[in-house]
């Protein structure tokens, strides 16, 4: 990897004019050959090695070259680190602002215009849970408490809790992105994790006290990972009353003032995402409406990582309550939709998903068109997705190409899932599928049968769905299909009456 042309090549339009303008302005007058090489490797008329060289240089120059390349990326260094300094404007850039300007007076014995500026600071820093800049004020309240007028036993308790809180923060963060790799490698491998001993571990490790649980930054982490493990195990409905209840624990409290954007829109999409998981479709719009209300009152990141799980989300709760054309608009809309920056699993879930939503219109061509522009092969999808992902993928590739009519091709596809998800159908979340696979294959070979009643009592037979309060609404969604192909009904409507009963 050539770094220089790697690090340029992420800079947008504006960013490069704007670091062309900052090395001629700092650099260009004593340096042109730092500034010729920028325009060269803008209009892509160099690479690196000996070939590089030559563009620049008529003789052997090759370290000449060497330093005007590092040279270059040393620029383009400064000019980031400068850019984001720029663009900060965060709380902690104001806190930090008010700390420094709390000790210039101190320095000059301005002690009042000093406690001024430290408890502007840290009524910011306690809002937004910032224990590391709240550990600097405590420092410096201590070390002047007398000049201050403070009591400094007070605000020696309040530094101790506040180290107790960072270190928990430290804590659920460590524990959090341990939690995160163990659920990547499982949802890879198609392993489940156990959700009981997972939830038991977090409140063992962290003894929640009853300060913590109503700190929105503490609880919003403990509900990431015990959500994280319910996305592996499926058990969707205790983690829904759960989450319901610590959001309006913290939302009564008043807990959401003095929390960032970020976490309230990300609490929210956890209730929303439950309460659609448990086909509660009212409450899950009422949440929908409220993160509608915090996006449009965010900036850059928040955006950018929320609105496409609301878009998905929103058109999903759409769909399944009857307007299935409009789920599918809104999907069309937020793939095509300017200024949102679409992470690699954002554009395929939602891809995939218009699909489906084609499908229930029985617009089966523009499925399969749907399904075409996703333009990886499978194996590729298994690795950045994992196995169930290219699991359901397969599934409606053949469901699709079932309805086209090209049934020999939907035959050969499900005699390939067999013998490589062979494995991961043994494990007891996916067994369900793998039995799903056998009846349309049945389906499709004998297409007779799957009226009559001996075929019905058998899927009966075959218990479908999950076991005990567990209830997966795509697996719900995949079996309509299949039961209006028995009893000979539109498939939407079979899966609304499903969904909706």
């Amino acid at each position: 990897m050539d770094k220089l042309i790697e690090s340029l090549s992420l800079l947008g339009t504006s960013e490069k004019r704007e670091f062309r303008m900052f090395v001629q302005r700092n650099y260009g007058k004593e340096d042109n050959r730092t500034l010729e090489l920028l325009r060269l490797l803008e209009r892509g008329e160099i690479q690196r090695g000996r070939a590089g060289m030559k563009k620049m240089y008529s003789g052997e120059m090759m370290n000449a070259y060497h330093s005007v390349r590092k040279r270059l990326l040393r620029q383009l260094h400064r000019f980031l680190v400068i850019k984001r300094m720029e663009s900060d404007s965060t709380e902690s850039a104001a806190i930090m602002g008010l700390i420094n300007v709390a000790g210039f007076y101190m320095e000059r014995n301005a002690f009042e215009l000093a406690a001024s500026m430290l408890q502007q600071a840290h009524e910011k820093a306690d809002k937004t849970s910032r224990f590391d800049l709240l550990d600097n004020i405590y420092y410096l309240q201590i070390q002047y408490a007398q000049e201050l007028g403070l009591d400094v036993q007070e605000v020696s308790s309040q530094w101790r809790i506040n180290k107790k809180q960072s270190q928990m923060a430290e804590k659920i963060s460590i524990a959090h992105a341990m939690v995160r790799r163990k659920l990547h490698e499982a949802r890879l491998s198609g392993k489940v994790l156990n959700i009981e001993e997972m939830t038991h571990e977090i409140f063992i490790d962290f003894e929640l006290e009853e300060e913590a649980q109503h700190n929105v930054s503490f609880m919003y982490g403990i509900c990431s990972m015990i959500r994280s493990a319910i996305i592996s195990s499926k058990n969707y409905v205790h983690f829904a009353s759960f989450v319901a209840r610590q959001y309006n624990r913290l939302k009564t409290s008043d807990a959401f003032s003095r929390s960032s954007p970020l976490m309230v829109l990300g609490f929210r999409y956890m209730v929303a995402h439950a309460f659609y998981r448990n086909r509660k479709w009212k409450e899950a719009n009422a949440m929908l409406v409220e993160m509608q209300e915090s996006l449009g009152t965010g900036k850059g990141g928040y955006i950018n990582h929320f609105f496409p799980k609301y878009i998905l989300l929103k058109a999903a709760v759409q769909s399944y309550t009857g307007d299935n054309m409009g789920a599918a608009i809104a999907l069309e809309n937020g793939l095509a939709a300017k200024g949102i920056r679409l992470s690699l699993a954002d554009k395929l879930n939602m891809q995939i998903n218009l699909a489906v939503y084609y499908f229930q219109s029985e617009l089966f061509g523009k499925a399969s068109a749907a399904l075409l522009k996703l333009n990886h092969s499978d194996a590729w999808i298994e690795k950045k997705m994992g196995k169930e992902w290219r699991l359901k993928k397969n599934m409606i590739e053949v469901i699709v190409q079932y309805e086209l009519g090209n049934v020999e091709w939907a035959l050969t596809k499900i005699k390939s899932m067999e013998k490589h998800f062979s494995a991961f159908l043994e494990q007891p979340l996916y067994q369900r599928a793998g039995i799903f696979m056998g009846f349309i294959r049945k389906l499709i070979q004998e297409p007779t049968e799957i009226s009559k009643s001996e075929f019905s009592r058998t899927v009966d037979e075959a218990n479908l769905a999950l076991p005990g309060d567990r209830e997966d609404i795509q697996a719900i969604t995949f079996f309509c299909w299949l039961k209006s192909k028995m009893i000979r009904r539109p498939y939407y409507e079979v899966l609304l009456e499903a969904v909706n009963d």
